[in-house]
């Protein structure tokens, strides 16, 4: 027969053991939305136009329909988004080393006219940083080789920002005809679970969306920061190593579910929305 003393102590370890997974999982945010519902590439063939707006996100010039973008998924795991003579090459890739972690990654870049033209990243160095706890996770090792970089895991945080960081090195074409063409370096915040309105959409009625508001910057060894994204008063690279830097934004963007990317972009060289017509 149990005793009352025996059910109390009972009850003791069921609070410590709650208490101690309360602890292990602090870091473990919701789960949210899937990045592929988010970014233009997995959504299907579409065509978009950008329109200028101010910087509340009203629309202020026309529809900029000499220069629409394309989207086009290729399978489930593949897709691309094709910015009139360049076209970016979008994937989901599963971590190299192992447990089945599936993240959006960019793999190359290259020719709209030429497919056999292309620019693969290959990242050497990475970390993703809980921007709330302040818990960095090393990256590095994701991806092996010129097969592209990591953007966003596929299974977002329901909340929360946190920051992607990557030092790597673009291509000069695929193996083994290519090589390392130059250093890079890439920063991204990203913000989930935000409701954004785009009063410039026409795809449909709805212009308030859950959206992945970002802030990017960045680098290259031939260029230097690209303009208007970021800069730092500091190198990423110093003496071919990569090297830590404090990055100012110059701006924000959006991705919208189900509408995809520049669902909002307030950077000072291009205020856009997005709208669709396909």
């Amino acid at each position: 027969m149990t005793t009352q003393a025996q059910i109390d102590a009972l009850k003791q370890t069921v609070s410590v053991l709650t208490s101690q997974v309360s602890a292990l999982t602090a870091d473990v945010p919701p789960v949210g939305e899937l990045y592929s519902s988010y970014n233009s590439a997995f959504l299907g063939t579409r065509t978009y136009y950008p329109v200028g707006v101010d910087g509340s996100g009203v629309p202020g010039n026309p529809p900029v329909a000499a220069n629409p973008f394309l989207s086009q998924a290729v399978d489930a795991t593949h897709g691309v988004v094709i910015w009139g003579t360049s076209t970016e090459h979008h994937a989901l890739l599963a971590d190299a080393r192992g447990g089945g972690e599936v993240w959006g990654a960019l793999q190359h870049y290259g020719s709209s006219a030429d497919p056999t033209i292309a620019y693969p990243e290959e990242v050497v160095k990475c970390d993703w940083t809980n921007l709330g706890t302040g818990v960095v996770r090393d990256m590095a090792g994701f991806t092996v080789g010129p097969v592209g970089g990591i953007m966003c895991p596929q299974v977002l945080p329901a909340s929360g920002t946190w920051r992607i960081r990557q030092w790597g090195y673009a291509w000069s074409a695929p193996p083994p005809v290519g090589s390392r063409q130059q250093a890079f370096y890439w920063q991204a915040d990203y913000t989930f679970g935000q409701v954004i309105r785009n009063a410039a959409w026409v795809g449909d009625a709805n212009n308030n969306r859950l959206a992945i508001r970002y802030s990017e910057a960045w680098w290259d060894a031939v260029n230097g920061w690209a303009p208007d994204t970021g800069t730092a008063p500091s190198l990423p690279w110093i003496n071919g190593q990569p090297a830590i830097v404090n990055v100012t934004y110059a701006g924000w963007g959006a991705f919208g579910k189900g509408a995809g990317t520049l669902w909002a972009h307030q950077y000072p060289d291009y205020k856009v929305a997005l709208a669709r017509t396909t």
